[in-house]
């Protein structure tokens, strides 16, 4: 057995909390927004389980109203997370269903523009900058083709050393990991890959130049 405790209050003294609901997400903010049928303190209790352990509960806000809204901020991007709101008067304190909403991820974008030149039989080395998304990240070519010799890793570095001359055009696409929808980014590039010529006289190789 365990002892049970049960406060009995007046209809009079009681707090109905309704329409409760969340807007303005962003990537870190959310605002969470209620109304009540008296005039009673505002505060929200969230967190990234739906048990709510642990949990995060706004200061208190102890103006009487009948209408509430409170920020949520310094959230994750591209996180669940459960709430509930909370309003008190007259000793008495109210506590809504639970409620879930989602931050935005961070956009995904390729911030690299151009790409340097090559040259045949010569290593080649350049890394394709992104930001935002989720890791993992995954690159692909999905139209044209990168030049013979050359491939990119998982992480967006082209590396290798070519061997046919030429110009080559492509599409590189970069795919986070975000869930339900994964985010992608694609970058459309242009890159000459340069003949070495030899300067030759009496068998021996004295120079190379374009």
């Amino acid at each position: 057995t365990r002892p049970l405790s049960i406060k009995i209050v007046p209809a009079s003294a009681a707090v109905t909390i309704s329409n409760v609901a969340h807007s303005n997400i962003t990537t870190d903010d959310a605002t969470i927004t209620w109304t009540t049928d008296k005039a009673a303190t505002s505060q929200v209790e969230y967190s990234l389980s739906s048990s709510f352990s642990p949990s995060t509960l706004t200061t208190i806000n102890s103006t009487p109203k009948t209408s509430h809204s409170v920020a949520l901020t310094g959230l994750n991007p591209n996180f669940t997370y459960y709430y509930r709101a909370k309003s008190s008067a007259d000793n008495f304190t109210a506590v809504s269903s639970n409620y879930t909403f989602r931050t935005l991820a961070v956009t995904l974008i390729i911030e690299t523009t151009s790409l340097p030149d090559g040259k045949v039989d010569q290593d080649y080395s350049k890394q394709i900058v992104y930001s935002g998304g989720k890791s993992p990240f995954s690159f692909s070519v999905t139209s044209g083709a990168l030049p013979n010799g050359i491939s990119i890793d998982f992480d967006g570095l082209m590396a290798g050393r070519p061997t046919i001359a030429g110009d080559y055009t492509f599409t590189i696409k970069v795919e986070d990991s975000s869930s339900p929808i994964k985010q992608s980014a694609s970058r459309q590039f242009s890159i000459k890959i340069n003949a070495v010529l030899a300067c030759m006289y009496n068998g021996v190789n004295y120079a190379t130049f374009k």
